[in-house]
């Protein structure tokens, strides 16, 4: 067969504005390195393999995408297509960099399987990273998902050409599964549409043939209708003095089975089978359209929805009614010419080519979306976390300022304000919903009206990780918690060395400084003087007489160190200064119950006046509020033969669904533990409230158990109670 000739002007005419001289160099540029680079390689259709990539540009041209984009669309395929070897790998990638530039280079890596040469990878990690890979770079530079949407369009145009039927299949549904959600999340109805279709003719291609017969049959007589109901409308909108194009649509085949599917109907019961699109110079012309069409024709009133002054999530404008014309109802699509691109090419409508930007506050936020679906939970679940974040539902929320926002459909008046700024959520006071109070918890619905009140005195709480959807929201309150804690952590390793301190004749000053000129942080890792406290306070440094003499040597050629209070009546002891160890016969040593100390985790000894040893964890709220008396501080450890089991109780947060008690009691039965106690009850979020009573034998018995409870994907929260 004649092979059709590439040329790169028709890339460059089908552009709607036309390319100054310099963007058309170089895209003939472009065209003439990816034409060598690409030399000898064919498609399964027989043709060079540079007709795809010309084809892709093609697509984003007739979009009119500026001259960047269309370049890295002729490209996109040079670094995964053409080397081979890791050292070539380089080589191409400099290339590009130097020949078009590093925006460009950027892109084309966007699109890129960059694990080509590691052997070591499986399929479904090539598949993970690729995903990651294709949704950070589109992070940078949203002409990323454009090429790459383009690209997909152009393999579906042609997967028939594919012999494996399985392939076939495999790439529609992860096409119909990611990309047309995708499309339509940043608004590119048209690219939406026809992936939809292509990929439903090889995935149901009996329903799709059953579709496409009954519309053959009737086509002649439903373009005839359109055609008469077109004329019909403009001759009416033109006498009226409204300056309009119309164009006229059947519904496509996919969306004809989704609503067959979705709303148990017939084709003959589908409103919107036919529909004209009336669009017009303004957006003020819009409405006075609409009000022309309902003067002349009868039209249903539930069926009349203004997208103009209520948009879609994607950005949607329009206004729809669906009228009745000689017995059979015809929806009616009325945009401006800037709606009208808007619906079609979505994101690239909103696109900043000089300064790399989006200008749609939407779409901006539909990509830290997929940003954080990706980096939150496992890794191994990228694929999933994608598809699932594609098929959220998003609704529109009014700010103060009267600006729209779209959010998930589950989102709190919490998550709202953290998606708004982190500081509006960390200070959150109280929200008002449509000017009525409401808590933090409270779930916002599609159109309302929200205020978020804030206070510099307010912080997060632990009570909400309990309700909050997001992951932002969720990193940021844990991020928080998390630094209180670790703030807690090194005032507990301070209180410690003070403790110990007062036993010997060193002054917190020296002890400081000495520290702070050794190498005594050095050696140990330790990066600050920070990290020593917090080291400390997890019993990760043991303060002891080693520790003493290791920091001031001329103390032990003096023979004068630290000595611990007299024991009285605690046999034990036979020698003061050694540590005491604790055992389950000892009646003069008792577990502190302000915060049952369990064998394993940091601990100290306190004597008290009736000369027994009380034992409490280093993070007892008494050592830290200084209750304990310093001076009556014992150094003591578990002995390594205590055999005791501990009770212990966790408090567990989890949605309220069934089979989550069973997946828990499981996390037991495989420990082998029994459950002592378990009380359940719903809180005002809908989440399941679990408190459990059970015997540890030790802290890192008690850690897996609550590493195995947080793994459960229903799990919220899971914390120890003392």
């Amino acid at each position: 067969m004649t092979q059709k000739r590439f040329r790169y002007y028709d890339i460059v005419n089908v552009h709607p504005t036309p390319f100054s001289d310099e963007d058309v160099e170089l895209i003939k540029k472009a065209f003439v390195y990816g034409a060598k680079r690409h030399k000898g390689q064919t498609r399964h259709s027989g043709e060079p393999y540079f007709s795809h990539p010309v084809a892709v540009a093609g697509i984003l041209s007739e979009m009119d995408l500026d001259s960047e984009t269309i370049v890295a669309a002729i490209l996109h395929d040079v670094v995964e297509d053409t080397a081979h070897s890791p050292d070539e790998l380089i080589k191409v990638q400099e290339e590009i960099k130097e020949l078009f530039g590093e925006t460009v280079l950027k892109i084309v890596l966007g699109v890129t399987k960059i694990s080509k040469f590691k052997k070591e990878i499986s399929k479904e990690d090539r598949e993970r990273e690729y995903y990651r890979n294709m949704i950070f770079g589109m992070v940078r530079d949203p002409r990323v998902i454009l090429v790459k949407m383009a690209d997909r369009l152009h393999n579906m145009r042609t997967l028939f050409y594919i012999p494996s039927e399985e392939k076939r299949k495999r790439i529609a549904r992860e096409t119909l599964e990611i990309y047309a959600p995708l499309a339509h999340r940043l608004g590119m109805g048209k690219i939406k549409s026809e992936l939809e279709d292509l990929s439903f003719r090889y995935l149901y291609p009996e329903e799709y043939n059953r579709i496409e017969e009954k519309l053959l049959k009737r086509k002649e007589v439903l373009e005839e209708q359109l055609k008469e109901m077109e004329e019909k409308v403009k001759k009416i909108l033109t006498k009226n003095g409204m300056k309009v194009e119309i164009k006229s649509r059947i519904k496509k085949p996919y969306s004809i089975y989704k609503k067959i599917k979705d709303k148990g109907v017939t084709i003959d019961e589908i409103f919107d089978l036919l529909a004209l699109r009336v669009i017009t110079e303004t957006e003020k012309e819009c409405s006075e359209v609409a009000a022309i069409i309902k003067k002349y024709w009868v039209h249903i009133p539930t069926r009349y929805r203004d997208f103009i002054s209520n948009p879609k999530p994607n950005n949607y404008r329009a206004i729809h009614l669906t009228v009745i014309e000689q017995g059979r109802s015809i929806e009616i699509q009325i945009r401006s010419k800037e709606m009208d691109s808007i619906a079609e090419k979505g994101i690239a409508a909103h696109y900043y080519y000089k300064d790399g930007k989006v200008d749609d506050e939407n779409i901006k936020r539909l990509i830290l979306y997929l940003r954080d679906a990706i980096e939150s939970g496992p890794t191994k679940e990228v694929v999933n976390k994608l598809k699932d974040e594609l098929k959220q539902e998003f609704i529109t929320v009014i700010t103060p300022k009267g600006d729209f926002i779209t959010i998930p459909k589950d989102f709190t008046v919490l998550d709202f304000a953290y998606l708004i700024h982190s500081k509006l959520g960390h200070h959150f006071k109280r929200a008002l919903v449509n000017n009525s109070i409401v808590n933090a918890n409270r779930v916002l619905k599609d159109w309302d009206y929200v205020k978020i009140e804030s206070d510099p005195e307010a912080h997060p709480k632990k009570e909400w990780l309990h309700f909050v959807k997001s992951h932002k929201a969720r990193v940021h309150i844990r991020d928080y918690l998390n630094k209180i804690k670790d703030e807690e952590r090194v005032e507990i390793g301070k209180k410690l060395i003070e403790i110990f301190l007062k036993k010997t004749d060193i002054g917190p000053e020296d002890f400081t400084k000495r520290l702070k000129g050794s190498e005594f942080l050095k050696n140990r890792g330790i990066t600050d003087i920070e990290d020593f406290y917090r080291k400390v306070s997890t019993g990760a440094i043991k303060i002891n007489e080693q520790f003493f003499y290791d920091l001031f040597p001329e103390k032990k050629k003096k023979k004068k160190g630290f000595s611990f209070p007299v024991l009285g009546s605690l046999k034990k002891a036979e020698n003061s200064n050694k540590r005491i160890k604790i055992y389950p016969d000892n009646k003069l040593v008792f577990l502190g119950g302000c915060c049952n100390p369990i064998k394993g985790e940091p601990i100290i000894g306190y004597l008290t006046k009736e000369n027994v040893i009380r034992v409490h964890s280093q993070s007892c709220r008494l050592l830290k509020n200084e209750i304990l008396h310093p001076s009556r501080i014992i150094e003591v450890d578990w002995d390594k033969d205590y055999n005791e089991k501990f009770i212990v109780k966790v408090k567990i947060i989890s949605a309220d669904v069934f089979g989550v008690l069973f997946k828990i009691s499981s996390v037991f039965h495989n420990e082998k533990i029994n459950i002592l106690k378990l009380n359940s009850k719903s809180d005002n979020t809908g989440n399941a409230v679990i408190i459990i009573d059970f015997y540890v034998n030790d802290i890192f018995q008690l850690r897996k158990i609550i590493k195995s409870i947080g793994k459960i994907k229903e799990v919220i929260d899971v914390e120890r109670i003392r």
